[in-house]
């Protein structure tokens, strides 16, 4: 029996097909060493956190319309505490002060008082909880925020901020959320702790609120309401340096 005679298109799909099963091959292997390796550290976020300056004035059209709260100065040093929460595509954060400014002279003596006050502060590891997806607006920023709240009850984070509040106001900085004493935790209602998820410089309306209840409600509410924050530390960035300040192990106060 005589052998078939592949014409030249037979061969090249022949080869084709070849080659496509190779790329397929290594793709597969690709996807599997990746999906092998480990998750990069959570201080590997703090060394990239910040884009390279590349104006020496205030600039809102290289932030996407957003203006400083504090215009830069030279000798001052934006700076912000808060808790980061890495589980998102991109890393989020509970702001534990306001946008504070502080001088070259005090940001080293105040980063020492943040670490030891925190390190003292008998404080453990802990989880949070959201209650719920809303519009915030803020006249700070002049932008509203889509943020999740998170359950009012909060003793640790009420402590946390109150450590925070204390430390800023000692700078002749202003807190973060002011005290009135009606809350369980002290903490006004209106101003509760949360994690912003989106923003836009227009104030939502009453139809913007509307469906974004609805759209919450039908989609992902049981999922993020069933979500925990683990809360290991407190972060502080002064300038472009995030630095973290890890809890006390529970039972090890002053550790």
């Amino acid at each position: 029996m005589a052998l078939v005679d592949y014409s030249s298109d037979s061969e090249s799909e022949a080869g084709e097909a070849v080659t496509t099963k190779r790329q397929k091959t290594s793709h597969d292997k690709t996807s599997a060493d990746s999906a092998a390796l480990p998750p990069l550290p959570d201080a590997f976020h703090d060394l990239y956190a910040s884009t390279v300056r590349v104006s020496t004035s205030d600039d809102p059209t290289l932030h996407q319309g957003r203006k400083r709260v504090n215009p830069h100065r030279a000798g001052s040093w934006p700076s912000h505490l808060y808790i980061e929460y890495l589980g998102a595509p991109q890393p989020l954060h509970i702001s534990l002060s306001r946008p504070i400014v502080l001088s070259t002279a005090e940001k080293d003596d105040f980063l020492e008082k943040l670490i030891s006050r925190v390190k003292s502060s008998g404080i453990g590891l802990f989880d949070l909880a959201p209650r719920g997806l809303e519009w915030h607006r803020t006249s700070e920023s002049e932008r509203s925020f889509l943020v999740l709240r998170q359950r009012r009850h909060n003793p640790e984070l009420a402590a946390l901020l109150q450590r925070c509040n204390a430390l800023v106001q000692e700078h002749q900085q202003p807190p973060l959320y002011a005290f009135s004493g009606s809350g369980s935790d002290g903490i006004n209602d209106d101003d509760a702790f949360h994690i912003s998820v989106a923003w836009s410089f227009a104030p939502p309306s009453p139809d913007v609120k509307r469906y974004t209840e609805r759209a919450f409600a039908a989609g992902p509410r049981a999922e993020v309401l069933a979500m925990r924050v683990p809360v290991r530390g407190v972060k502080a960035k002064i300038g472009n340096v995030i630095t973290p300040v890890e809890l006390p192990v529970r039972g090890k106060k002053g550790a």
